[in-house]
């Protein structure tokens, strides 16, 4: 299994405050804010497939959506 923030690695590319790419950054922000996704990417004898999750920084601990 992988766990995949997306907003983690979006935080790290933000462009500078004041032009159109900061603006098109903070709306993509805002929609995978808390998103997790759970990758199951092997399994014997079973299905593979992933799951979106909600995850909470403040408490560390996931939920699902």
């Amino acid at each position: 299994m992988f766990l995949y923030r997306e907003e983690y690695y979006e935080l790290r590319k933000q462009p500078n405050e004041g032009n159109n790419k900061h603006r098109e950054w903070q709306e993509k922000m805002e929609k995978i804010r808390n998103i997790a996704e759970l990758i199951i990417a092997k399994q014997r004898n079973g299905p593979i497939g992933s799951v979106k999750l909600y995850f909470d920084s403040n408490r560390d601990s996931l939920t699902t959506s």
